[in-house]
């Protein structure tokens, strides 16, 4: 399993959180910023697999890429 990168606004590590099954069975995942100096405490909202809430989580665009 991957390990979540800190929030990228203010450095802080996120938290993440299991939820209770949908009507399917599964297992909602949420991971945020809890940090309380933290100006914008991002957060994933609700992904079916704990993988998949880390990947989006932990992916950041290459400004440098993007201004190309």
């Amino acid at each position: 399993m991957k390990k979540l990168k800190p929030c990228p606004f203010c450095g802080g590590m996120p938290t993440i959180t299991e939820h209770a099954p949908k009507i399917n069975g599964k297992y909602q995942w949420q991971i945020g910023c809890e940090s309380s100096r933290c100006c914008f405490n991002p957060t994933i909202h609700f992904l079916d697999t704990k993988e998949t809430a880390i990947k989006c989580w932990n992916y950041r665009v290459d400004v440098k890429e993007e201004i190309k």
